[in-house]
């Protein structure tokens, strides 16, 4: 094995035609094996999606997913960086029934060990098409939360969590259904040092007073933030308490000092005019420069529906 490693890049797209027979198990048990015995190793980037042969269908590897867990355990207290892409539905659909009927979800025990890991300063996990994996991650989440012997990933600065849309769900993605973001948000909650933050997210995870409670929680107190995207995914803004949330951000950093490079927000429906008024004044106080501003006519009187707005400052 290659007891140097210190970073994987991994695009496994092209393996995803072939794995339905089922001749890639072995082999990525094997590469798991020896990739846990890297004890050099800090970063991790991989894509486990790809289109299959003989339909459109998104898929990824379960067998892929699972060699990776060793290391994940092995190295938990060693990894800084880990960028992961998944995608649709299981390219091995045999192996993923055979875990399934003995209980084991692969996803699930993945993030868990992705959220386990004690020293990790980067972390970007993009998912497309797959209701079932952002679950897994949130229910990952919630697990964890309730373990006061895991020690939580307090390190992280940069985080990214993106789901997007691009299809249809898989055909065997259509039973789960998306939960609720609070108990991500109030995991990373914990982490003090956080400077860039992505966030996008479907609007059934957003709405609800709880999810915001818990974005604002997030948000709160962490003055080295100096980028902020999200996505709110066009979830309507009852009784103006996201783009409060937001006002609250903002008003932190100009209070603390703090010179935003980025301000990104989409996706807000049926939002108080003055709030936005409200908004934009608070990122021309900062210095900021506005690059993207595209609201839209509500049906409600009053209200307007926030597309983008996005903010920067020049360098």
């Amino acid at each position: 094995y290659a007891s140097n490693l210190e970073q994987l890049q991994l695009n496994a797209s092209r393996f995803m035609a072939i794995e339905r027979s089922g001749q890639l198990e072995g082999l990525y048990e094997n590469f798991g094996s020896n990739l846990s015995k890297c004890k050099k190793l800090k970063e991790i980037e991989l894509i486990n999606s790809g289109v299959g042969r003989s339909s459109n269908d998104w898929l990824y590897s379960v067998a892929l997913l699972r060699a990776l867990l060793p290391t994940l355990e092995k190295r938990r207290k060693d990894l800084h960086t880990l960028d992961i892409y998944l995608a649709g539905t299981p390219s091995d659909p045999l192996h993923e029934r055979y875990l399934s009927t003995r209980g084991i979800d692969t996803a699930l025990d993945f993030f868990v060990r992705v959220l386990s890991l004690e020293r990790l300063t980067t972390l970007g996990i993009s998912i497309t098409d797959s209701n079932s994996h952002l679950s897994a991650l949130i229910e990952a989440a919630m697990q964890l939360s309730s373990n006061v012997e895991i020690r939580k990933p307090t390190f992280i600065n940069s985080l990214r969590i993106s789901f997007t849309r691009v299809g249809t769900l898989g055909r065997n993605d259509i039973s789960p259904e998306l939960r609720i973001a609070a108990p991500l948000l109030d995991f990373f909650s914990q982490c003090d040092n956080l400077k860039n933050v992505f966030l996008e997210m479907p609007s059934e995870c957003w709405d609800g007073g709880e999810n915001i409670q818990a974005l604002s929680n997030l948000l709160r107190n962490k003055v080295e933030i100096t980028s902020l995207t999200i996505s709110f995914s066009c979830c309507p803004d009852r009784n103006g308490k996201i783009l409060g949330l937001l006002a609250d951000f903002l008003v932190q950093s100009n209070s603390n000092n703090v010179a935003l490079s980025r301000f990104s927000i989409f996706g807000i429906l049926n939002a108080d005019k003055s709030d936005v008024d409200g908004l934009k004044l608070l990122l021309d106080d900062a210095g900021m420069s506005c690059t993207k501003y595209l609201l839209r006519e509500s049906s409600i009187v009053g209200r307007t529906n926030v597309m983008i707005v996005e903010y920067s400052r020049e360098r």
